[in-house]
C-alpha cells in the first residue's frame, strides 16, 4: 500500500510537470490568487496584469499556478493568456523606444563631434596644401635660381679665363715693347756716341792740316 501511495504521488507530480508552461495573466488591473479552485477560497494575494507565472495543473476553470517565489494558488484561466500582454508589449517597446531615444541622442552629439572634428581637419588639411604649394614654388624659384646661379659661374669663370689670358698677353706685350724701347735706346746712344767720336776725330784732323801748310 505504501509503494502505491508512493507511484500515485510520482505520476501526479509528472502528470503536473508536463503540464507546467509559462503563462502571463491578462490585461486586467488585478486578478486573485487563492488557495484552492473557488471564489469561496481564501485570496492569498493579488496578481497584477503582466505578471509571469507557470501553469502546472488545470481543473474546470481553474488553474494553478506557481509563482516566480514557488508558492503555489489557483487563478481563473480566463485571466490567463500564451501571449505577452500588450501592457508588456507596450512596455518592452518604449524600453527600446527610449534606449533607442538614447542612441539617437548620443549619435547627434558624436556625429557633432566628428563634425567638429572634420572642420579643424579640413582647416589643417587646407593649411598644409597651402604649405606645399609654397614649398613647391619656393622649391621651382630655386631651382631655377640655381640653373641661373650655375650660368652666372660658367660665365664668371670663362671670363676670369680670358681676363688672365689677356692680362698674360698684355704682360707679354709690356715686356715686348720695354725691350724694344730699351733696344732703340741703345741704338740711339751708340749712334751719338759713334758720331761724337767720329766728330772728335774730324777735329783732329783738321788741326793737323793747319799745322802742316
Amino acid at each position: 500500500m505504501k509503494y502505491f501511495i508512493i507511484i500515485i504521488s510520482f505520476l501526479i507530480l509528472t502528470s503536473s510537470f508536463c503540464l507546467s508552461e509559462s503563462m502571463y495573466v491578462t490585461d486586467v488591473l488585478k486578478i486573485t490568487f487563492r488557495s484552492n479552485p473557488g471564489l469561496n477560497y481564501k485570496i492569498i494575494k493579488y496578481l497584477k496584469s503582466g505578471y509571469k507565472v507557470k501553469v502546472i495543473e488545470k481543473k474546470d476553470d481553474w488553474s494553478k499556478i506557481i509563482l516566480s517565489n514557488k508558492n503555489e494558488g489557483w487563478v481563473l484561466s480566463q485571466f490567463l493568456t500564451s501571449e505577452v500582454p500588450k501592457g508588456i508589449r507596450l512596455e518592452k517597446v518604449n524600453k527600446k523606444l527610449n534606449l533607442l531615444s538614447n542612441q539617437t541622442v548620443l549619435l547627434k552629439k558624436e556625429n557633432k563631434e566628428y563634425k567638429s572634428k572634420n572642420k579643424v581637419l579640413t582647416k589643417n588639411l587646407f593649411d598644409i596644401n597651402k604649405k606645399l604649394k609654397d614649398i613647391d614654388f619656393s622649391y621651382k624659384k630655386l631651382k631655377t635660381d640655381s640653373a641661373t646661379f650655375l650660368d652666372i659661374k660658367k660665365k664668371y669663370k670663362k671670363m676670369s679665363a680670358d681676363l688672365l689670358e689677356q692680362t698674360h698677353k698684355a704682360n707679354e706685350l709690356e715686356e715686348s715693347l720695354f725691350q724694344r724701347n730699351i733696344k732703340m735706346l741703345l741704338t740711339g746712344a751708340g749712334i751719338l756716341f759713334i758720331g761724337f767720336i767720329i766728330g772728335i776725330i774730324s777735329k783732329k784732323g783738321k788741326r793737323k792740316s793747319s799745322l802742316v801748310y
